[in-house]
């Protein structure tokens, strides 16, 4: 039990900053996405901040095509970033398990990626880190935008600099 109230189910994703649990939040009856961020070897006190900002960064983004951010919490020794749970397939296993797309397929998912993108600019958010597995799409093809990890605001100081990779 995360904070007491995020009950892990299984693993559901990996990357470099962290990794990605399916939870039941007991406490509103519903399911999440919790990312471990700490005690995975290498982590530092510059990828905590980077949880936070990407916590306070994409939580500021209201789109239908943004993955929502609901909570960070603390437990123990490590941070967990509590997202939207999105029921689907990222866009990188779509393409693996299909092949390449047809045209318009292709580009109503794009087209939803390049919505969320503007409303993330309007708000001063650049993310950074638009790749195929960072698109989610649901069942019904509804992309989803996520992992702000490297995002950054446009007047925040950068956590990254020339020559320092991340993710």
């Amino acid at each position: 039990m995360i904070a007491g109230r995020y009950r892990l189910e299984k693993e559901i994703g990996r990357g470099g900053a962290g990794v990605v649990h399916l939870a039941h939040d007991e406490l509103l009856d519903r399911w999440v996405a919790v990312k471990r961020i700490g005690l995975l070897p290498g982590t530092t006190d510059d990828d905590v901040i980077r949880a936070q900002r990407e916590a306070r960064l994409a939580a500021g983004i209201n789109h239908p095509n943004v993955v929502s951010i609901f909570d960070l919490v603390k437990d123990e020794d490590c941070y967990w970033l509590v997202m939207e749970h999105v029921d689907g397939w990222t866009l990188s296993e779509l393409v693996a398990a299909e092949g390449p797309l047809p045209e318009r397929r292709a580009a109503a998912i794009l087209a939803q990626a390049a919505d969320a993108l503007v409303t993330a600019g309007a708000a001063g958010v650049v993310h950074r880190d638009v790749k195929p597995s960072n698109i989610i799409l649901t069942g019904t093809e509804q992309a989803k935008l996520g992992d702000f990890g490297i995002a950054r605001a446009a007047s925040d100081t950068a956590l990254t600099q020339t020559g320092l990779i991340t993710g």
